[in-house]
């Protein structure tokens, strides 16, 4: 998962560096924007995206490729059976939602986060937030939408937030002491190549041997859209180092993977619980390739999306979660 940073290359908003001059020099750049997998959306809705070379990119549907995407096929009651054996209690009653084999930036899924009356007596209450931190404070731009694309300094998706960044680096000290949640999912997805490197990649989706919930570690931010006087909540997955099983499909990051027992520390510790930060145990996924389909965001969502798909590398090995 990629988020303000990808690679190690700081991402920087289209608004804030000169157009290039000369058309190698502008390719050059798009890739990059392109390929840090964090500024697809603004790349191409902004200054360039009347180049041929970009639009042949954006017509087809591929996102950025650093596990920006995930599923959520539980129903409501496995669910809350679900937020029962994390040792917590829900404050309301869940949602209905139909089951998502492909939840990618800027959508809204199901976040689990402390009840404002909770202290830490593991209540929690379930909201939809809006996949792409806002960092707090950030409400201008784009008519002072802060929900709208590249509101405010965020030109670029801030959709994962590095375990090694959240106590220094802007904008997750912001956020992590006060602003942690869980993020449910059956599975989630990544390019088989690590972060760092440029060009198209086969995906692999990653799950529980037994198919059952995880609960990934999140961080979000509450900010008031001046238009609504709503308040919008958004939120980042944390990610950390992968694991055996990741690696071997020659990703380098996975989201933090919190098991039952360790699900309420990281929502009500009054420190941030950092040593809770590493990878899941090598057994704890499976892996299998799948299709291009995947991929192209601009498919509506299907159970086809998880499917299976030839592959010539060895099978990941399966294991018992946690």
């Amino acid at each position: 998962m990629a988020a303000a940073q990808a690679g190690g290359l700081e991402a920087v908003p289209v608004g804030q560096i000169p157009q290039p001059d000369g058309v190698l020099r502008a390719e050059a750049y798009i890739l990059y924007l392109f390929h840090a997998a964090t500024v697809y959306e603004t790349a191409c809705a902004g200054p360039f995206a009347g180049n041929p070379f970009l639009r042949k990119k954006c017509e087809s549907g591929e996102r950025p490729a650093m596990c920006n995407a995930f599923s959520l096929r539980h129903s409501r009651d496995e669910l809350h059976r679900f937020v029962e054996e994390l040792g917590l209690q829900l404050a309301d009653p869940l949602p209905e939602a139909a089951p998502r084999y492909r939840i990618g930036p800027r959508e809204r899924p199901l976040i689990f986060r402390p009840a404002a009356e909770s202290g830490d007596g593991g209540r929690v209450r379930a909201e939809n937030a809006l996949w792409d931190l806002i960092p707090p404070g950030e409400s201008q731009g784009n008519g002072g939408n802060p929900a709208a694309p590249h509101a405010g300094r965020s030109g670029y998706l801030l959709t994962n937030a590095r375990s090694d960044k959240l106590a220094h680096g802007w904008p997750w000290r912001l956020v992590a002491q006060r602003g942690r949640v869980l993020v449910p999912a059956d599975g989630f997805y990544e390019p088989d190549k690590p972060a760092r490197d440029k060009g198209k990649a086969p995906w692999s989706y990653y799950a529980r041997p037994d198919g059952g919930l995880f609960a990934c570690a999140g961080l979000c931010s509450e900010t008031l859209d001046p238009r609504s006087g709503e308040i919008v909540t958004s939120f980042a997955i944390v990610t950390t180092e992968a694991n055996a099983t990741v690696r071997a499909r020659r990703h380098d990051r996975m989201p933090v993977l919190l098991p039952p027992e360790q699900a309420k520390a990281w929502l009500f510790a009054e420190r941030l619980p950092e040593a809770l930060l590493r990878p899941a145990p090598d057994k704890a996924l499976t892996a299998w390739r799948v299709g291009a389909a995947a991929k192209n965001f601009r498919l509506p969502d299907h159970p086809g999306m998880i499917a299976p798909a030839e592959e010539t590398a060895p099978a990941a090995r399966q294991g018992v979660l946690f």
